[in-house]
């Protein structure tokens, strides 16, 4: 199986998202989001396959994606930290995907002034 990044995209800026982040979603194949997390990123998905979740069919479009992932890689971006704000939906996809790999990101209260 490929590999499955969980990572925290910023709090809505494009110039929140850390370099490791860029890096990873750049090199990846797949990418599975919510509208307003995939729209902060969008400059980074050129060539992607793009999966579009709402609240209401995320596990759907998680389960959808785990047969057909074969040796490619998998990113699922957050808002913010990972470890914070999503750590619910994280443990899920652990239950889903098996081994993945979380990469944190600016939280809103690293910016807030």
């Amino acid at each position: 199986m490929g590999k499955i990044y969980a990572v925290g995209v910023g709090p809505g800026s494009p110039k929140y998202v850390t370099e490791i982040v860029r890096d990873v979603i750049q090199n990846c194949d797949i990418v599975i989001g919510y509208k307003y997390t995939l729209k902060t990123i969008e400059d980074l998905l050129v060539g992607k396959e793009i999966h579009e979740i709402t609240m209401n069919n995320q596990e759907e479009s998680y389960q959808k994606v785990l047969p057909e992932l074969g040796n490619r890689s998998l990113v699922i971006p957050f808002t913010g930290d990972v470890n914070f704000s999503e750590s619910e939906v994280v443990d899920r996809l652990i239950e889903i995907f098996g081994e993945i790999e979380i990469i944190p990101g600016i939280s809103s209260i690293q910016v807030a002034a």
